[in-house]
């Protein structure tokens, strides 16, 4: 499905009268939402060129649904560059690549044949890149992004194709080729909007899973994880996540969901034998919520951080399963969140989940009572806990 169709299909399973997760970002808030429930939105490698459609099958990019996946402007601004009307000196050709009659034409060309360094590609970023090759007889071709390049899949075959990639290195885009003999036609590139996050190393994904009710990411405890390139929450005070989760192993510390470094602006949630532990730190301490359940049974967690409260007040509540189960009133000091990465199923200190998610949003605001009601009734149609 093409990424910009996808947004139109964002208000499925609603909690009622039309909610979406959506509806939480309506104003611009930074944050994340990450939906296993929506295939469209996984793919098996962190470039986001093999789709995830069956249970069992790795994870290596969740794309995060809080901006509505919305395409970027066109980043390949002269239609010139676009559709090879001219050569207007924009693309750095290889040995046998040349631009002539409205195409890019190659004659058994083989590696980085027709590319643009310095494209303005940005580490973290995903991208969406469109082309027609014509005249094929002979070779492969790929598109290539980034300083540390993630590749597309290879193409032998006349026709139309949209590919995605990223998250990246950034740096160069192009093409590589293998004896390629051919064409290439109408080139788009697009940022896709959202905090996607991926794992590069193929043996660390989580896998998907469902039994044809639920759907989950499965983490396996051992070194599977998903991050995010630094999402800037440094212009709020103010946080709520939602969770659906169950951990499974119930010995050590597993780290579900952190948010940069454990300082001044970060947050982080861990479970082990006896509880589940949320912290969120502030300027001048940190704030700790402990539950008192076993937490192996399927839960929606809710955790509402105001790091800029005054003395006395509740920098941090914590509700599981719909229901108020701690407050922090620990000074926190007036500091604003982190400009971070958001771990997911581990953390920076190696403390790995042996469980499954169901659900994930990051917001950074406060949530209020209708919008906390809504998200956790739609967190839980998705998880099952209550």
């Amino acid at each position: 499905m093409h990424l910009s169709k996808i947004s139109l299909a964002l208000r499925q399973w609603g909690a009622g009268a039309g909610f979406s997760p959506l509806d939480l970002f309506s104003s611009g808030e930074q944050g994340a939402w990450y939906d296993p429930s929506d295939l469209s939105t996984m793919f098996q490698d962190s470039a986001g060129t093999t789709p995830v459609t069956a249970d069992g099958q790795p994870v290596g990019l969740v794309l995060d649904k809080s901006k509505g996946l919305v395409l970027g402007s066109e980043m390949i601004t002269v239609t010139a560059n676009r559709d090879f009307s001219s050569d207007t000196g924009f693309w750095v050709k290889g040995t046998g690549a040349s631009i002539s009659g409205g195409k890019a034409n190659f004659s058994s060309a083989s590696g980085w044949s027709l590319y643009r360094t310095s494209f303005g590609v940005s580490a973290g970023n995903l991208y969406e890149v469109s082309l027609t090759i014509s005249g094929y007889s002979a070779g492969t071709i790929k598109v290539a992004c980034g300083s540390t390049p993630g590749y597309s899949a290879t193409f032998a075959a006349n026709g139309t194709y949209t590919v995605r990639l990223g998250p990246i290195a950034g740096g160069d885009f192009g093409f590589v080729t293998s004896s390629f003999t051919g064409s290439i036609d109408d080139i788009s590139v697009k940022a896709v909007s959202g905090n996607h996050a991926s794992q590069a190393t193929a043996a660390s994904r989580p896998l998907y899973k469902t039994d044809g009710t639920y759907h989950w990411l499965q983490f396996d405890g051992v070194d599977d994880s998903l991050s995010t390139a630094a999402i800037n929450f440094t212009g709020t005070d103010k946080m709520s996540v939602f969770a659906g989760f169950v951990t499974t192993d119930n010995v050590g510390f597993d780290g579900i969901i952190q948010l940069g470094s454990v300082a001044s602006g970060g947050f982080w949630s861990y479970s082990n034998t006896a509880n589940l532990e949320f912290k969120v730190q502030g300027s001048s301490g940190v704030s700790a919520v402990n539950s008192v359940y076993t937490p192996a049974s399927r839960s929606v967690l809710t955790s509402l951080m105001n790091l800029g409260g005054a003395t006395g007040q509740n920098c941090l509540s914590t509700r599981k399963n719909a229901s108020l189960f701690a407050n922090a009133s620990v000074v926190s000091g007036a500091a604003n969140f982190q400009n971070g990465q958001l771990f997911i199923g581990g953390n920076v200190v190696g403390t790995w989940m042996s469980g499954n998610i169901y659900s994930l949003i990051v917001r950074g605001a406060l949530s209020t009572t209708d919008e906390i009601t809504a998200t956790e009734t739609w967190v839980n149609q998705r998880t099952g806990a209550y």
